[in-house]
């Protein structure tokens, strides 16, 4: 983040050289300033003995519920979260099924061949479907 704001004010002061404007400019270096004062204060709380950061499943749903009552967004958050745990859901319920295939035997022309495969493919499909037989 800080790169980045770095990045916006260096554009900004080539923007004022040019001939613009500086409101932005002092806009974005207050917002610096301000976002390096808040990393400070963070990594000395972070620093300070005894710190210990405990997060529990409670404080995570608290959160989730938080996020989902916002205002603006909580509904597409909501929307989002309910298509997340269907995939996980849908991602669980598959399984795939191998299916072995016949030890080649001495072949007795193509067409015995093919029969053989419509065969088998039909009484896989039947396994498929019936899995308790």
């Amino acid at each position: 983040m800080a790169a980045y704001l770095d990045h916006l004010i260096q554009e900004e002061e080539h923007k004022v050289s040019a001939g613009s404007g500086n409101q932005i400019l002092l806009g974005l270096q207050k917002t610096k300033r301000e976002y390096d004062e808040q990393v400070k204060i963070l990594e000395d709380a972070m620093n300070a003995r005894g710190y210990k950061a405990t997060i529990t499943p409670d404080d995570i749903k608290k959160l989730e519920q938080e996020l989902l009552s916002l205002e603006l967004s909580g509904e597409e958050l909501r929307k989002i979260s309910i298509q997340a745990t269907s995939a996980r859901s849908n991602m669980v319920a598959y399984s795939e099924r191998q299916l072995r295939t016949r030890i080649s035997k001495k072949s007795d022309g193509f067409i015995s061949d093919f029969k053989d495969a419509v065969i088998d493919g039909r009484n896989a499909l039947l396994n498929m479907l019936q899995p308790g037989k």
